[in-house]
């Protein structure tokens, strides 16, 4: 009797194996964007983006770059404010501050956008009319299938996502994911491309397609992401979750408004 509790313990340890949420851990991934016309897909827009993840405790770092832009994003879950990096093609470096009370506000303009649409109206001789809906995807559903693949050395399963736009429209995503490993909530986003809301565990790779039509043509946009590395445990130095020297910061208020008077002079 008391073997087959003892097994039964050990077959219980199995199956409720602890999922890790990453913490001294360093994950490195990429993305590319490829646009494309009438299915024929051309070279990468934009070129392809390097991510560089850093987790400590409460804090992380997330490096983007291509040869476009560079960015950095530092968060701390026991702060209200986080801090937002840009250096552009040029070498300028400019960054902000986003506190929780932003965050509001620009959820609350977010929310009044989603419910407008806005129309493009040609001329009668035969420009075009288009009407675009603003908003946030909805993850509506998750399939998990039985299949199983390595990805860059990562164990994976697979889910099928269902994500419905504004206008209730459904597109499946095949995303390959780590049972294992979890980011923690808000690295990246809370709906970024780092984690789906009610996944069992961390996105390793997926691809998504969405076609925009204007006039007669239809453009595709198609991004591929993957993790190629996940590091841990790993010795982090606290400094290098500090605004690195050369920026110059700004509320988000100030930058916002800064942006939208060049937006205006542009245009």
């Amino acid at each position: 009797m008391k073997f087959i509790f003892f097994l039964l313990a050990i077959l219980c340890g199995i199956a409720t194996k602890a999922q890790v949420i990453l913490n001294n851990a360093v994950v490195k991934a990429k993305m590319e964007i490829y646009s494309g016309s009438n299915g024929n897909v051309t070279a990468p827009a934009g070129g392809i983006t390097d991510i560089e993840i850093y987790l400590k405790d409460t804090m992380s770092k997330v490096n983007r770059g291509n040869p476009n832009f560079k960015s950095i994003a530092i968060m701390n879950m026991n702060s209200d404010v986080s801090t937002f990096l840009n250096e552009s093609i040029s070498g300028e470096k400019t960054g902000f501050t986003y506190t929780a009370l932003d965050k509001q506000t620009q959820k609350r303009k977010a929310d009044s956008i989603s419910r407008m649409q806005q129309e493009n109206i040609g001329g009668e001789d035969g420009t075009f009319k288009r009407s675009v809906a603003t908003g946030i995807n909805a993850l509506k559903n998750i399939l998990y299938v039985e299949d199983l693949k390595t990805i860059n050395g990562i164990e994976c399963k697979k889910a099928i996502i269902t994500i419905e736009n504004i206008d209730r429209e459904e597109s499946k995503i095949p995303v390959w994911y780590s049972p294992l490993y979890i980011i923690p909530k808000g690295v990246g986003g809370e709906r970024g491309m780092m984690s789906f809301d009610g996944l069992k565990g961390m996105p390793i790779y997926y691809e998504s397609v969405k076609t925009i039509s204007v006039a007669s043509t239809e453009m595709s946009l198609v991004t591929i992401y993957q993790v190629t590395e996940i590091k841990t445990p790993v010795i982090i130095e606290d400094s290098a979750f500090h605004v690195p020297l050369g920026y110059t910061l700004k509320t988000y208020t100030e930058w916002e408004n800064e942006n939208s008077t060049r937006n205006k002079k542009v245009n």
